[in-house]
């Protein structure tokens, strides 16, 4: 039986001007259409750039799953270390990750975790890479000919690998290694080889890199949509 994920992404550009730091009229219609827990964590946030990925997030997500599952009223729960969950659904899931101006959100049949990067806005790179990527993924990056896009790589790899599984960085950056075999990714965790764990890496967005972990392999597709 084959399995699926798609993804979907939008930018924020309707909802927040970078230029004048300033939301839209477009983004306050938006507002209202989204639950009320939403709605209070947009409002606790004080940059208006992260509010505008708030609002976007979910507007997404509902997109996604009324596209591909027919859901029309999302309810979620989480899991132990705050991963969300579809309420009552056993094969049914979902993930959103967004960075800069992109808001992204994956839906799958099998367990999923995904992470998106903005090449503009690294991490402090070699003090990351130095704390919890080995020594030869240190050297991979330095002597890249784009090291800010090599360690957005191998961090967009890590975390989408620690979402899917729903454990957040609880087992530790340090136990993970990004292996690669004919430029395909895999895991290890404390040397162990993760053979569950399957990697989609894609590059549809310009400065953006973005990586899928699901539990086993998927069909992947990769939309952008309008919100």
């Amino acid at each position: 039986m084959s399995h699926f994920a798609k993804t979907f992404f939008a930018d924020t550009d309707k909802f927040y001007n970078a230029e004048t730091d300033e939301l839209s009229e477009y983004f306050y219609e938006k507002l209202p259409t989204v639950s009320e827990e939403r709605r209070a964590r947009v409002e606790r946030v004080r940059k208006n750039s992260a509010k505008a990925e708030l609002l976007a997030a979910e507007i997404v997500r509902d997109y996604a799953l009324k596209t591909v599952f027919g859901i029309e009223h999302v309810e979620t729960e989480t899991g132990e270390f705050g991963k969300p969950y579809l309420k009552g659904e056993k094969d049914k899931f979902f993930n959103i990750s967004h960075s800069g101006r992109i808001v992204a959100c994956t839906v799958s049949d099998v367990e999923c975790g995904l992470d998106i990067e903005c090449f503009d806005h690294p991490h402090d790179m070699m003090n990351v890479a130095g704390r919890f990527f080995s020594t030869q993924e240190q050297s991979a990056i330095m002597l890249s000919p784009n090291p800010i896009e090599a360690f957005c790589r191998l961090w967009t790899i890590r975390e989408s690998y620690v979402k899917m599984r729903g454990t957040g960085f609880s087992m530790g950056l340090k136990a993970l290694k990004c292996g690669f075999s004919r430029g395909k990714a895999s895991m290890f965790v404390n040397e162990i080889y993760q053979q569950d764990a399957k990697f989609q890496e894609f590059r549809n967005i310009y400065r953006y890199r973005a990586c899928i972990c699901t539990k086993g392999e998927v069909e992947h597709e990769v939309e952008k949509i309008e919100i």
